[in-house]
């Protein structure tokens, strides 16, 4: 009796469950009505683009207690200081720079224009207008501003790892910049003044990188839809999932094979939760985002002991 019940033992894999997507994220992608192609979507100004190697830097999922985030990933260790406002964390900071990338290579230039008022900024944004948007994405930009990256890269890991193949940036030994350098802004109101921003001007070295030549396509409304659910680990997966499987088909590896702890460690290091949580929060967000990218369940599965994600080598079609 006692060998019956150990049979019926659910595994690990089972636990963490199927990577389909639910009826409820597929409802959800389908009334989008995405236009299909790179042209539509660069006509209508629905792309943004991305750098590989900003695809791999993420700001805090919650609000950190000091202002630095450091984390080491796959070549090199990049940390994110604050200013007096903290570090910008959740999805508006995400959203902002998908859009400062979308802008700077749109209009061709460091110093971006958002707009002639706050709410054809939001609307943009895909974010809707009102009081309570206006203020968090305000005070998002004005963290944004005084947030600084570093940027290390030691000599064992340019041994180990081509980063400059890989994403076709080039990491000094160590550097330090800011993303933006400047914020033109306004006041509205005589009795309550509020503060909102007509134009950004872009650090010059962070605007480097957005030049750099590799840049990955986006359909800049999923992320905009990720952006009102908070499902900040869904939005950092749908950046990196794409750059992680265009790495895995430029090498002759059939698989990848990325434990749990390492897509913890990679993507919410300061988190206190226990790492089965992250395993049942990184199950549900893998099936939002093979929802938003047909064929993406095709290429990820669990390993059958649950302690890895494995992504076969197989093309994506990301967008036409």
């Amino acid at each position: 009796m006692m060998e019956k019940e150990k049979g019926k033992k659910k595994t690990k894999r089972s636990e963490l469950g199927t990577l389909k997507p639910t009826p409820r994220h597929e409802a959800l992608i389908h009334n989008l009505c995405l236009p299909s192609s790179y042209a539509e979507q660069y006509e209508s100004k629905g792309i943004s683009f991305m750098n590989p190697f900003f695809a791999q830097i993420y700001f805090p999922h919650v609000t950190q207690k000091d202002s630095f985030y450091l984390v080491h990933r796959q070549g090199f260790t990049y940390e994110l200081w604050g200013g007096k406002l903290g570090l910008p964390t959740g999805s508006y900071p995400r959203l902002i720079l998908l859009d400062l990338f979308r802008r700077s290579v749109i209009q061709k230039s460091r110093v971006i224009n958002l707009g002639s008022t706050v709410k054809e900024y939001l609307t943009s944004l895909g974010l809707g207008y009102n009081g309570r948007i206006a203020t968090e994405v305000h005070l998002t930009l004005m963290q944004m501003m005084q947030t600084g990256i570093t940027l290390t890269q030691s000599k064992n890991e340019k041994q180990t790892f081509n980063l400059n193949a890989a994403t076709g940036v080039c990491v000094a030994e160590r550097e330090n910049f800011v993303f933006i350098e400047n914020l033109d802004v306004w006041r509205v109101g005589e009795q309550k003044p509020l503060y909102w921003t007509r134009t950004i001007s872009l650090s010059p070295r962070f605007y480097e990188y957005i030049q750099v030549q590799s840049k990955m396509p986006f359909d800049f409304r999923l992320f905009t839809l990720l952006a009102k659910t908070k499902n900040t680990l869904a939005f950092d997966l749908l950046l990196w999932l794409p750059y992680r499987v265009n790495l895995l088909n430029m090498n002759s590896a059939p698989i990848a094979t990325i434990t749990i702890q390492q897509l913890h460690d990679q993507f919410d290091p300061y988190s206190p939760a226990p790492l089965y949580k992250f395993k049942d929060r990184l199950r549900k967000s893998l099936q939002l985002v093979c929802a938003i990218v047909p064929g993406l369940s095709d290429l990820l599965s669990f390993s059958n002991d649950g302690r890895s994600l494995l992504v076969k080598n197989k093309p994506l079609k990301f967008l036409k």
